[in-house]
């Protein structure tokens, strides 16, 4: 909400996305604070993050991702577009990638465009990298086309279902190891 004009809302973001991680956590937040590696004020974050949720690909993610971290990861930077459009965006870490992992398979569509999770053979350090983008984009798609079926069946919960609803789902069942009935 306040991302356009202030600084201190992603740096919000940032600590709230790494609290479990006391260590990286003040260093991350200190960064964003300081407009990234690039220096940035909050309307160059802004532009970059919406140029991404409006054009979606590699190349938008980068630009806005090398604004704030040097190292090309994924899961800190893709946490903005996930808070500016929770219902095109879920976020996406390793606790996501290694659920998708372990159930991905049992979670395939028949038809439409997620058929399937994008597997991650070679998380290496357990970091997502941008090398590791088809995970990451069908990963997108999934929770997309996971949200639609969950609307389906408005009764479970009589609201809309967003991409970072069915992410959250996916996270928390990662978190306490619950188990996922796939949706046919």
């Amino acid at each position: 909400e306040h991302g356009q004009d202030n600084l201190k809302a992603w740096g919000e973001v940032a600590f709230w996305k790494n609290y479990n991680m006391p260590l990286a956590k003040d260093g991350i937040t200190r960064n964003v604070l300081a407009g990234g590696v690039s220096e940035a004020c909050a309307a160059k974050l802004w532009s970059a993050c919406k140029d991404y949720i409006e054009s979606p690909g590699l190349e938008s993610f980068r630009k806005f991702r090398k604004l704030l971290f040097k190292d090309p990861v994924v899961a800190n930077a893709a946490t903005f577009p996930a808070f500016v459009r929770p219902d095109k965006f879920p976020m996406v870490d390793k606790q996501i990638t290694r659920w998708a992992l372990e159930h991905g398979a049992e979670h395939r569509y028949a038809g439409g465009p997620a058929l399937e999770i994008e597997c991650v053979r070679d998380l290496g350090s357990g970091v997502l990298r941008e090398s590791h983008w088809p995970f990451v984009e069908s990963w997108i798609e999934w929770c997309r086309c996971t949200a639609r079926k969950l609307d389906k069946l408005e009764i479970l919960t009589g609201e809309t279902w967003r991409a970072r609803d069915v992410e959250m789902a996916v996270f928390a069942a990662k978190k306490f190891g619950l188990k996922l009935k796939p949706l046919r």
